[in-house]
């Protein structure tokens, strides 16, 4: 990062960016650099090489990542400004042809203003198109003043026209505005998540992120979720 001046970041902050460095390594590991038998499901990937290559949806990278949170003036981290998205882990169970798609806004010095929109991606093979459909996971404000996810017409606002990516124009994205089980920034993305890929895999998720500065104090709260042990089948 050359002689930039690197931030402190707020705690939560901080382990949120681990998380997303972490899940920026996934990303190499299984879209770009998948092992034999880690593989992206077929049609995933295939939707995947196109969308990578398209401006508004280039895979944001590590070293991207590190310079949007340690350093530059505005205090500001937004994905969708700068054309970029994270590719989660692929499916590999029910709606495996999905490409899971994250998209990240958050003040560095707030964590609590984070904003989260999830898209996943697939082709329309009898209209020749690609399709979405995606959620906003936020803490709002007003009548919507707790953590809840709403649906989303795109990554960059409603009223964007010319997305490659086509979703339901009539969808309302205000209401409803769904309750989400978290309290903070950090447990918000945990329940993201947990919502894409459920319990088991999202306990592997995390344990191959590894070791995030306190991570393990908001994972307390899914105790009930993510026992110590789990439980023989």
């Amino acid at each position: 990062m050359g002689d930039e001046e690197r931030i402190q970041l707020d705690q939560d902050v901080r382990t949120l960016y681990d998380i997303f460095l972490a899940l920026c390594r996934q990303q190499s590991h299984f879209w770009f650099r998948p092992r034999p038998g880690q593989e992206p499901p077929r049609q995933a990937f295939e939707v995947w090489d196109v969308l990578k290559d398209l401006d508004q949806w280039t895979p944001i990278r590590e070293e991207e990542l590190e310079r949007i949170f340690m350093c530059g003036s505005t205090n500001v981290v937004n994905f969708a400004g700068l054309n970029r998205v994270l590719y989660l882990p692929p499916l590999h169970h029910h709606d495996n042809d999905c490409v899971p798609v994250l998209s990240l806004e958050c003040d560095r010095n707030n964590a609590d203003n984070l904003k989260l929109s999830f898209m996943l991606v697939r082709d329309d093979e009898a209209e020749k198109r690609l399709v979405g459909i995606g959620f906003r996971m936020e803490k709002g404000t007003g009548e919507h003043r707790f953590y809840h996810a709403q649906l989303i017409r795109n990554f960059r606002g409603s009223n964007v026209e010319g997305d490659c990516v086509e979703c339901l124009r009539w969808l309302p994205d205000t209401q409803p505005s769904l309750p989400i089980w978290a309290v903070s920034s950090v447990t918000l993305l945990l329940c993201t998540l947990v919502s894409i890929y459920g319990l088991d895999r999202c306990r592997e998720l995390i344990d191959e992120i590894g070791q995030v500065h306190s991570l393990p104090m908001h994972l307390r709260q899914f105790d009930e979720w993510f026992p110590q042990k789990r439980e023989e089948r």
